[in-house]
């Protein structure tokens, strides 16, 4: 984690310290040259032109000889820190599990969707998942069970969701979100639908265990946008705990919001 730590300066700083290194033994070098020439005796060695000439070629070759492995130094150094930055990145917007976005990964990539959509009249949808009963699935088969369950329904939903008109996370334990975009109500409602029908229909099965999983299902659409989901996943998700309060396994819709495009 120390690649991952530090920063672009201190690439300029590793490199600096690497150049000060090799200039550090071309001092002392060069000095023992002059002494070497001069034998001790200033009074009867080689001219001093001729030997500072002599001390300056040699400092020019062992620059040379310096330059090539600090920038190779430098290069890898530059490598790694990108690829730890991707990492962090990777970290900060994904969720380690699912491999979907998480939370975070999820509300910016739905803010900047919509905000990317600057046409007015464009519908949009929102849908807020929830794994039903997921406490007693734990408790029955097993925290690695409810991991696998939960890898088992991302990777449904994933099938479901392609296309760029989509956005899916994982935003909270056993919670999911989409947003659909460029897309009618009745056409989002079905695809609402057809998601719950298809999840109940594909038990999970993991080491000999297998359990059949359902899902609640929040839903809000708003036949116009200005750029701001929240408010669209805010009424999805107060739909989602109708929902859960009804029975579970359905799909509870809220009332339409009608938001102007700006």
């Amino acid at each position: 984690m120390v690649a991952a730590i530090r920063t672009r300066c201190e690439v300029a700083r590793w490199t600096v310290i690497q150049t000060l290194l090799a200039l550090g033994l071309v001092v002392p070098t060069t000095g023992w040259a002059l002494v070497w020439l001069y034998g001790g005796d200033f009074s009867r060695s080689v001219s001093g032109p001729v030997s500072l000439r002599f001390g300056l070629a040699l400092a020019a070759i062992e620059a040379l000889v310096f330059a090539p492995i600090i920038a190779l130094r430098s290069g890898k150094t530059l490598r790694e820190l990108t690829l730890a930055r991707d990492q962090l990145d990777r970290l900060a917007h994904f969720d380690s599990l699912t491999g979907l976005l998480n939370r975070r990964g999820f509300d910016k990539a739905a803010a900047g969707t919509l905000e990317s959509r600057t046409a007015p009249g464009r519908p949009a949808a929102a849908l807020m998942c929830d794994l039903d009963s997921f406490k007693e699935i734990n408790d029955r088969f097993g925290h690695e069970f409810g991991d696998a369950a939960l890898r088992h329904v991302a990777n449904i939903l994933r099938e479901a969701a392609g296309g760029d008109n989509t956005v899916l996370g994982r935003v909270g334990g056993e919670e999911f979100a989409l947003l659909l975009t460029d897309i009618p109500k009745a056409d989002a409602l079905a695809f609402a639908e057809n998601l719950r029908l298809n999840i109940a229909a594909r038990p999970v099965e993991w080491r000999g265990a297998k359990a059949t999983i359902t899902l609640s299902v929040g839903f809000d659409a708003a036949a116009f946008w200005q750029g701001e989901v929240s408010p669209l996943l805010a009424s999805a998700d107060g739909a989602l705990y109708v929902a859960k309060r009804k029975g579970r396994n359905r799909i509870e819709v809220a009332q339409e919001c009608l938001v102007q495009a700006a």
